[in-house]
């Protein structure tokens, strides 16, 4: 039930049979959150100093972690009373595979936006790869509940597939025709791992444009549960070069399936009829049109 599932080399943090795993100072941090209308909860333990927190909140915000931090201070703060100042874990080391140089070639298919996501219940928000003086650049995920990109780390390549930087390992995959699919970013403490499909590059080539997509195109509103009540949200559908996209948050690109009916760059479905967009079980309503931007 502790075991992390479907693991890469060196991951020890992930998600078991319903609970998280995680390094915690030289020990394993087993937790699990959830919430919903009106309430916010979070329970951790750690089984070699055996402690374990539970905290139960009457609110709940998208981007209220409350609980999660009160907890976390709260066992560090009993372990430290029984054990003293608690050791820092040791990053992993990059890949077995020396460091060596990459063509332009093979850095340039990498550069474009990579999804992280949100499903239908969170925004959507996204990372950057980039070429910058012959080296790929990587800016972490921006969006709402992000906090903005941050300082762009320098990756040492250790294959044309294979980065490094001091916070991560990065592995990208390609598809049949040697396209970029998506990246797996690793975090070289935690040795947690994220899988980060590919959504769009600044070069792209031009999409079918179909008259039909023209009628999806707008504002649409819909809410979600949040501290008090419900908060209302807005999402935008566009068409950008030909291709539509879709979400709140950080519109993702979105692929058409059958008529009416899309995936977007993260694997949610998107469905169009009658005025309403529903990403994936979320409905929202159209408020108005808007131009396709080309």
């Amino acid at each position: 039930m502790n075991t992390p599932q479907f693991t890469v080399d060196d991951q020890i943090a992930g998600y078991g049979l319903g609970v998280g795993v995680s390094r915690w100072h030289g020990a394993t941090l087993i937790s699990h959150n959830g919430g919903g209308a009106g309430f916010h909860t979070w329970q951790g333990w750690v089984p070699q100093h055996q402690v374990g927190v539970v905290v139960l909140a009457n609110a709940l915000n998208l981007t209220d972690f409350t609980p999660d931090e009160i907890a976390r201070r709260a066992i560090a703060g009993m372990v430290e009373v029984t054990r003293g100042p608690l050791p820092d874990d040791q990053p992993i080391g990059p890949w077995k595979t020396p460091g060596r140089s990459v063509s332009p070639d093979d850095l340039r298919r990498l550069e474009g936006t990579y999804s992280v996501g949100g499903a239908a219940s969170l925004p959507a928000s996204l990372a950057t790869f980039r070429v910058e003086q012959g080296t790929l650049v990587y800016a972490r995920a921006v969006g709402p509940f992000v906090g903005g990109a941050g300082t762009p780390a320098r990756l040492t390549p250790h294959s044309p597939i294979e980065f490094v930087s001091e916070a991560a390992r990065f592995r990208f995959f390609l598809d049949q025709t040697g396209q970029v699919a998506g990246v797996l970013v690793q975090d070289r403490v935690t040795t947690d791992t994220i899988y980060l499909p590919f959504n769009d590059r600044p070069d792209d080539s031009a999409g079918t444009d179909k008259p039909a997509w023209q009628a999806y195109a707008g504002t649409y509103a819909g809410k979600v549960v949040g501290a008090g009540g419900t908060i209302p949200i807005r999402a935008t559908v566009a068409i950008k070069n030909g291709h539509v996209y879709v979400g709140w948050g950080v519109p993702l690109k979105a692929a058409e399936h059958a008529p009416g009916v899309f995936f977007r760059s993260d694997g949610e479905a998107v469905r169009f009829e009658a005025g309403r967009m529903w990403i994936g079980n979320r409905p929202f309503v159209r408020i108005n049109n808007l131009p396709a931007t080309r």
